[in-house]
């Protein structure tokens, strides 16, 4: 899933605050990804694990920051980083 990183902090942001649960301001601001009507949907189970799993690794939020975070989240997705 291809964002820009402002949407990506808000989307882990959220999720890390809501214990790992889709907020209604979350399906709100990014409907294509969380609304049941949204074309990208069907991730959603993906994408909510995916940034669970880098955030909850051991210590990997502190030590590998955001591109970590991002990188882990492609290859849980996509299978390989993309740069």
């Amino acid at each position: 899933v291809e964002m820009p990183d402002p949407d990506a902090d808000r989307i882990i942001a959220s999720l890390r605050s809501n214990g790992w649960a889709v907020s209604g301001k979350l399906r709100r601001d990014q409907p294509d990804i969380f609304a049941p009507e949204g074309r990208l949907y069907h991730l959603q189970d993906a994408i909510v694990e995916a940034v669970k799993d880098a955030m909850t690794r051991q210590g990997m939020a502190v030590s590998w920051g955001f591109m970590g975070i991002q990188r882990n989240f492609y290859r849980k997705i996509r299978g390989a980083w993309p740069y």
